[in-house]
């Protein structure tokens, strides 16, 4: 599985800019990004619920996988143990990002506890959520983009 930093560096970012900005924050990253099939699956572990650069690296980490023409994202809470607004926000944000690029964006293996968050904020209508990251996956890796680049 790769972090945040390795997805950052793979990508022919500056390593300047990403050694003095995030490698010293590697070890707190709350997630990981794995491919899976014609997926890019980001599991959340821990708390998610930072208003800090934890949350902008996940939606920065989105915008560079869409940028590389990789725009299933799929989000897998199996590990989160706490979800809360700001944390919400920043998923808000990477679906935002990820259907403006005519991808495709869904959560997977969410606890009881963010699907109660997801129908208090209304959101569980908006965001498509499926059992386990396997249904996830099979159904994302088949459906074809609205617009932008074509899957690789």
């Amino acid at each position: 599985m790769l972090t945040y930093v390795q997805i950052f560096l793979i990508h022919g970012f500056s390593r300047r800019y990403t050694a003095r900005k995030h490698i010293h924050k590697e070890a707190n990253v709350p997630f990981t990004i794995e491919k899976k099939g014609d997926c890019n699956v980001v599991s959340i572990s821990g708390k998610f619920s930072e208003h800090g650069e934890e949350g902008a690296m996940l939606v920065s980490a989105v915008r560079n996988c869409i940028t590389i023409g990789e725009a299933r994202i799929i989000v897998n809470f199996a590990q989160c143990t706490r979800l809360n607004d700001p944390g919400l926000g920043h998923i808000v944000h990477s679906f935002t990002i990820t259907k403006s690029a005519g991808g495709h964006f869904a959560l997977c293996e969410a606890s009881e506890g963010i699907l109660s968050l997801l129908r208090i904020t209304r959101l569980a209508s908006i965001f498509e959520h499926f059992a386990t990251e396997a249904d996830a996956v099979a159904t994302l890796s088949q459906r074809p983009f609205d617009k932008g680049p074509a899957p690789s």
